[in-house]
Formats: C-alpha cells, sequence, structure tokens
C-alpha cells in the first residue's frame, strides 16, 4: 500500500512540473496574487496564447518551483 501512495504522488509531481513548464514558457504572467475573497485563495492571472487563465497563487508557486528545480 505505501507503495501505491509513492506512485500516486510521484505522477502527482510529474502533473505539477507539467504545468509548471506550461506556465512558465507558454505564459506570460499578467497580474500576481490577486485576491478574490475572505474565504478564497489568491490567484495570479495568466496570457496563455491569447486564452487569459486564472491560477490560485499558491498552486502556480509550487508548479512553477517544481518545474524549475527538474531542469
Amino acid at each position: 500500500m505505501a507503495l501505491f501512495v509513492y506512485q500516486g504522488s510521484q505522477s502527482g509531481n510529474e502533473d505539477l512540473i507539467k504545468e509548471g513548464k506550461y506556465w512558465s514558457t507558454d505564459c506570460i504572467l499578467k497580474e500576481v496574487d490577486i485576491p478574490t475573497g475572505f474565504l478564497t485563495s489568491n490567484i495570479n492571472r495568466l496570457d496563455c496564447s491569447g486564452v487569459i487563465v486564472n491560477v490560485m497563487t499558491d498552486k502556480y508557486d509550487s508548479a512553477v518551483s517544481a518545474y524549475n528545480k527538474s531542469k
């Protein structure tokens, strides 16, 4: 069972790295740490090939950090 959990977290980390790579290379960070309300996470606003994407700031930071560490 521990092996399954490890594999699950490993694939989750790979997904995080893929997202970080995409956001770092294919998108332009337009706005950072935009407040969205008292009980919700702040977001970053990205322009990805003309499509505006809102990503939670914590997730964006984690993904870009994971991608940078994987290089």
